[in-house]
């Protein structure tokens, strides 16, 4: 993955690694799915609108408290962003 791994889950002895472009991907994703700009995100999380276009487009790794306000902010399971499913869920609730 040239270097350029957000972060190596471990669950017993199964490891599994994410891309930033991967993780920016699916921030875009849930964004877009939520309605909202980048933005309108950016003000959620305090930061500013170029900071989510390098997230969305892998320049930047993001860090994992970050990772976790933007995770909160467009209510979507952290698996998802981590890769370890393709749908997000919302509380109760299956969004495809």
């Amino acid at each position: 993955m040239n270097g350029n791994v957000i972060l190596t889950v471990r669950k017993g002895c199964l490891a599994m690694t994410i891309s930033n472009e991967e993780v920016g991907k699916r921030i875009r994703q849930a964004r877009e799915y939520r309605g909202l700009t980048q933005d309108n995100l950016a003000e959620i999380i305090e930061t500013t609108q170029e900071t989510i276009t390098n997230y969305e487009k892998g320049r930047r790794m993001i860090p994992l408290v970050i990772a976790i306000e933007i995770q909160q902010a467009l209510d979507v399971s952290f698996d998802y962003f981590i890769g370890k499913t393709a749908t997000m869920t919302q509380k109760n609730h299956l969004l495809q």
